[in-house]
This record gives structure tokens, C-alpha cells and sequence, in this order.
């Protein structure tokens, strides 16, 4: 998220100096400048890795989504339970936040 509040940062700075990016006019007439749509890519690209990531566990196999909802009891339907998924991902920062607090404490102890 850190990169993305830079992204629009930038933006916002590229707006100010550039007239292309506040009248839609001048943007046919002049369209945008090279930092402007590197800029612009760099924040789709992040925001699509992002969105990647939240669903790469589900679509990581053909039946992965099953792990994340159940059966009925007749077996006619099937219910997703988003908080199944979510327990999961909050498993794993856990994880990564204690490795993170134990990095910490070894720098701190030499």
C-alpha cells in the first residue's frame, strides 16, 4: 500500500504540472506525458499483483474453492464461507509476523 499512496502522490505532482490530466479536452488534443503513463502502469500492475495474490490460493488447483465452503447435508448445495479463506490468510501473517519478531530479537541480542 506504501507504493500505491507514492503512486497517487506522484500523480497528484504530475497533475499539477500537467494540463493533460485535468481537462479531458486537452487530453485528446495532447494526450499524456511518458511519466504519467509509466506512472499509470505502475500503480495497474501493482494493484493487479495485489488482486493476484488474494486469489491465488483459490485458483492455485481446479478444485482448491473446496477447501473454502461445505456441502450440504443432502449434497445438493455447496455454501462458501469467506471466513475460511480469510482464517486462513490471517494463519499465515501470523506466521510471517512472528518470524519478523523473532529476526528481531536475534539482531537485538548480538
Amino acid at each position: 500500500t506504501s507504493q500505491l499512496v507514492m503512486f497517487q502522490e506522484r500523480l497528484r505532482a504530475l497533475q499539477s504540472r500537467s494540463s493533460a490530466l485535468k481537462s479531458f479536452s486537452r487530453f485528446i488534443n495532447h494526450q499524456l506525458s511518458p511519466d504519467v503513463i509509466n506512472t499509470i502502469n505502475a500503480s495497474r500492475a501493482l494493484i493487479s499483483e495485489f488482486l493476484k495474490s488474494l486469489s491465488d490460493n483459490i485458483a492455485r488447483t481446479e478444485d482448491e474453492w473446496r477447501h473454502y465452503g461445505v456441502r450440504s447435508d443432502d449434497g445438493k448445495l455447496f455454501d462458501i464461507y469467506p471466513s475460511l479463506f480469510i482464517d486462513r490468510q490471517r494463519q499465515y501473517l501470523k506466521l510471517l509476523e512472528n518470524r519478523v519478531q523473532f529476526q528481531e530479537m536475534m539482531a537485538y541480542s548480538q
